[in-house]
């Protein structure tokens, strides 16, 4: 396939998270980048409230996010966030998208 997204649950530094992250040629060939762009936004989950965990700034988080909306087959936050209703406390999840047929 052309495209992945890949959901991740764990358990590290004291605290629960989930990361989304973007593997997709369709966008880097449509987008016309050069260099290999993995798109990536990652939420800390161990409190009521999940909370975006910036490690650049917000901007960047929210405009991974944009770029995680428009490219994958998820339209809402809501939509990309409920893929980790069946992964549970921990695990991974990938979704292969836009096959390739030969």
């Amino acid at each position: 396939g052309a495209d992945a997204i890949v959901f991740s649950r764990s358990f590290r530094g004291g605290k629960f998270t989930q990361s989304v992250g973007l593997l997709s040629y369709t966008f880097l060939r449509i987008t016309g980048q050069d260099e290999v762009i993995v798109p990536m936004i990652d939420i800390d989950i161990s409190n009521e409230r999940p909370q975006p965990i910036i490690y650049g700034s917000s901007e960047d988080w929210a405009t991974n996010l944009e770029i995680l909306l428009k490219w994958s087959p998820f339209s809402t936050e809501d939509g990309l966030l409920q893929q980790f209703e069946d992964i549970g406390r921990h695990g991974t999840k990938v979704i292969i998208y836009n096959l390739w047929l030969n």
